[in-house]
């Protein structure tokens, strides 16, 4: 492993957030009716990965290579527990176009720096810190497709939520996958994965739960694995997006899926891994597994906090308003779910629940281009009362910025 001299190059990050955290994440398609606001705790290991773009920082065709910043040093005000408001990943004579930079959160002072050119068959170099980012390692050469074989393209790489020595990287080109415990001292490999490994999910307490969804593949073929990627089996097809069960949940035999077959022809499934999960060393599948219907007819679906949200497309008999509107529904948990309830005649073409805490929900009506109301929830019921009118809200369809009320 080659270790980087310092001076040349410095990278400057500033992690607004450190400790926040995604709490629940979607993997899939993207949502066009429905979307939600980002969930954040404060008791997990830092697992927010920042993106640097060369073009952006330096110009257009620029690499890192011969920036001219200064690191800069843990903030004053850091508290003693490890939790920074800036850090700075230092790395000299890089020609990449890319930075992924990672810190591994609090109590930790790993910084993982995946540097990667657009070209998914491009060379990548991985660089690990130890000490906080005054030095890094060129660890990429420790991960080959074979061994003593070519040299793995990383071009993504995921965090473990509770678990912060644990990485999940992925060669997309030689359709391998490659795994971490001990902050990339050691790797495990595994190759000829039966689909290209472009959309990932890690179980946030185990992380040798794998879900893994071919969206390339006509078959929209989810896949499943419980032995760290060593192998996969497939779970449901035409899949739209998934979700683990939820946040905060240490059970690892109940995701939920979108299955799509049209437009608004889609159905939220809740599906049980107990009896359909395979080991390692079983080269035979077991009982196909359980699955309950939750909703038909569903163009999205999300989960936030404790809720299931969906919509459906309908046409409402002696409605004032011509063509389809959208339709809420919401589950608490999983358990039936019931109709949102708006006081208002207006079609509706999307929503954005800005909030599901505490027993009320506050959503965010489009009724069109120019008209988004705000309202809020009884107290655990599903009947909205206006809070307030034409609201400021960046449509996530239209706008690449966060969202924001």
């Amino acid at each position: 492993m080659r270790g980087l001299p310092k001076g040349n190059i410095i990278c400057k990050l500033l992690f607004l957030c450190v400790c926040c955290v995604t709490g629940h994440e979607r993997i899939g398609l993207p949502s066009d009716t429905l979307h939600v606001a980002e969930e954040k705790q404060n008791d997990a290991p830092g697992r927010r990965i920042y993106t640097i773009n060369a073009q952006h920082l330096y110009g257009s065709g620029s690499g890192f290579e011969g920036s001219q910043h200064h690191r800069i040093e843990r903030s004053a005000d850091s508290k003693s527990h490890g939790t920074p408001k800036s850090v700075v990943a230092q790395l000299a004579d890089d020609h990449h176009t890319t930075l992924i930079v990672h810190w591994a959160g609090e109590g930790s002072d790993v910084i993982i720096a995946l540097a990667k050119n657009s070209s998914e068959e491009d060379r990548s170099d991985l660089y690990v810190s130890y000490d906080y980012g005054a030095n890094f390692t060129d660890v990429n050469s420790m991960m080959t497709v074979s061994p003593g074989g070519a040299q793995a393209v990383i071009n993504k790489y995921y965090t473990v939520n509770k678990l912060n020595t644990h990485y999940l990287f992925t060669d997309l080109h030689s359709q391998c996958v490659f795994m971490t415990d001990d902050s990339c001292k050691t790797f495990t490999r595994h190759c000829g994965l039966p689909f290209k490994p472009r959309s990932l999910s890690v179980h946030p307490h185990n992380a040798a739960y794998l879900l893994g969804l071919d969206e390339e593949s006509a078959l929209k073929q989810l896949y499943l694995s419980n032995d760290n990627g060593f192998t996969w089996v497939p779970v449901v097809s035409n899949v739209k997006a998934f979700y683990w069960d939820f946040p905060g949940s240490n059970d690892t035999s109940r995701i939920y899926v979108q299955e799509q077959q049209g437009w608004n022809d889609g159905q939220i499934l809740s599906i049980s891994l107990a009896s359909f999960a395979r080991s390692a060393s079983s080269e035979s599948r077991r009982a196909p597994p359980k699955m309950d219907v939750l909703l038909t007819h569903v163009v999205d679906f999300q989960i936030n906090g404790d809720y299931i949200f969906a919509t459906r497309s309908v046409n409402l008999l002696g409605s004032p308003s011509r063509g389809p509107t959208m339709q809420l529904w919401i589950s608490h948990k999983g358990e039936s779910f019931f109709r949102a309830e708006f006081p208002n005649e207006h079609n509706v073409t999307d929503f954005y629940v800005a909030d599901a805490s505490e027993g009320q929900l506050m959503v965010c009506v489009s009724h069109n281009e120019s008209l988004t109301n705000l309202y809020i929830s009884d107290v655990d019921s599903y009947k909205f009362s206006l809070s307030l009118e034409r609201v400021v809200y960046f449509n996530p369809k239209k706008s690449a910025n966060n969202n924001w009320i």
